[in-house]
């Protein structure tokens, strides 16, 4: 830091000294400048009539008085023709580098030369009759020039002496102390409550060192009580995050035990439906068996996902699917199943009504939608959706549309994007079958597999859009259902 503060002053001083210098200088030359140009000018125009005469001796004694000017070596008149007149002093006598040579031309105007002098010059104007030669010595002035130097460069280090003396003294009364602190501050930082800044003085510097070690006895005896405490958290966290894996494993058991309960049910109805002839009681029988089938699913999915709240139904959605078909003993080269579903992950309360929707529109759609041999496709496509009205305006609603009424999403449109309420869905089910009868009346339709979609519909406080077009097609929307708690 000292070092740094000396270059600094040695930088401002040198550049204050430097432009001093420049503006002495430049000050001293222009004056010597204009002193010359003066002295020569004055000379020249004195000297008109004598070159005009040739009066050598009269000038002669006109250089010698040019001679007692202060830096004048030499002086010398020439004629016209540049022939030397007259030179008075000695050039030699000051070594040529510090000769600095002014010349200046004698004119006289032509109407002041007479006839009795000199026969007249043709023409008007000025004509030259002459000039003067005056050297002058610079070494008076660059002497000058070197003394001026000098005073600043004892200045100049007088200045930088005087500032490091100051920083010595400085750095040992006052920077020392406060790196000590700096130095103590960065450790205590670092988290070493070991740092004492032995400083014994009495003014305002002596004072903070002491503070400052009174707050470091202070911390450390808070650092110790935090220590104990955290000790104390992290024994608690331990003891709770044993706890939590005990419910987890608890959960799991619970939910892997509804799945077989519920398994062992649907064993139990296809046994039961051996004994029974009728058809329409067997389909009754494996319906049954599906829906049971489909709400173990949801028990399955959960006690094997990490995620104990949650259930993927992306894979939920393809595992029933698979499962219907297989009951169904259904070709997959006969009847296509597209799957559109983007990563959505539903609470059971929501899960399993959602689920069993599903599981009665693919149900229904195996069973009726193509009669025999006839080859077809069903298409489900779950995804986030804005709903724009309440639980109380769509809950449970009907509606019987064409085609034409449903808005096919834009190209720019993002399906898989979060909606704007993460808890809106959209749930299209649809087949390319045969439809569904005309006189069908989907209020009142005398059918458990639909009046169930109905309700469950209604429990997700959703709203249902049915297309018998080309084929039928479920469009539904709903909410996802909050956790209330049981009593």
């Amino acid at each position: 830091m000292m070092a740094y503060s000396t270059v600094m002053v040695f930088i401002v001083v040198s550049t204050l000294a430097f432009i001093l210098l420049y503006y002495h200088n430049k000050h001293v030359w222009e004056e010597f400048d204009l002193r010359t140009v003066s002295l020569s000018s004055a000379l020249s125009h004195d000297l008109e009539l004598l070159v005009l005469l040739e009066n050598k001796k009269a000038i002669e004694r006109m250089l010698e008085g040019v001679l007692k000017v202060q830096d004048v070596v030499s002086a010398s008149v020439f004629n016209k023709n540049g022939k030397l007149l007259v030179r008075s002093g000695n050039p030699s006598s000051v070594p040529s580098k510090h000769h600095n040579v002014v010349h200046s031309t004698i004119e006289v105007e032509s109407d002041e030369m007479t006839e009795e002098l000199i026969e007249p010059v043709k023409g008007k104007g000025s004509e030259k009759i002459g000039s003067v030669e005056i050297i002058f010595s610079t070494l008076r002035l660059k002497n000058q020039i070197m003394r001026m130097i000098s005073l600043v460069i004892f200045f100049m280090i007088t200045i930088i002496v005087l500032r490091i003396i100051s920083d010595y003294f400085f750095t040992r009364r006052i920077t020392n102390p406060i790196k000590k602190l700096v130095v103590s501050s960065e450790a205590v930082a670092k988290g070493d409550l070991t740092q004492r800044i032995d400083v014994k003085r009495r003014d305002e510097i002596g004072k903070l060192a002491s503070s400052f070690n009174a707050m470091i006895i202070f911390l450390k005896e808070r650092d110790d009580e935090i220590r104990d405490h955290q000790h104390q958290i992290e024994d608690d966290m331990i003891k709770l995050d044993a706890s939590l894996k005990e419910k987890e494993l608890l959960l799991k058991e619970i939910h892997h035990r509804v799945k077989n309960n519920m398994q062992v049910i649907s064993s139990m109805l296809r046994l039961q439906s051996r004994y029974v002839n009728e058809k329409k009681d067997i389909e009754i029988f494996k319906d049954c068996v599906n829906r049971i089938k489909s709400m173990a699913l949801i028990h399955e999915k959960l006690y094997k996902s990490k995620d104990m709240a949650h259930i993927d139904f992306k894979l939920y959605i393809r595992d029933l699917a698979k499962e219907l078909y297989r009951s169904y003993v259904v070709d997959r080269g006969i009847i296509a199943l597209n799957l559109d579903v983007e990563n959505i992950f539903l609470g059971i309360e929501t899960a399993i009504p959602c689920g069993l929707i599903i599981n009665e529109l693919i149900a229904n759609s195996l069973q009726h939608a193509f009669p025999g041999d006839r080859k077809g496709k069903i298409s489900i496509i779950l995804r986030f959706t804005p709903l724009n009205k309440t639980a109380d305006e769509v809950s449970g609603k009907i509606k019987e549309v064409d085609d034409s009424d449903l808005k096919t999403p834009s190209a720019n449109t993002s399906l898989t994007g979060l909606a704007d309420n993460k808890n809106d869905f959209e749930l299209i089910v649809s087949d390319n079958g045969i439809g569904l009868p005309k006189d069908l009346n989907l209020k009142n339709t005398g059918s458990l597999g639909l009046e169930l979609v109905h309700t469950l519909t209604k429990q997700l406080h959703g709203e249902m859009e049915v297309v018998r077009t080309e084929g039928t097609k479920f469009k539904i929307k709903f909410q996802e259902l909050k956790y209330r708690e049981r009593i």
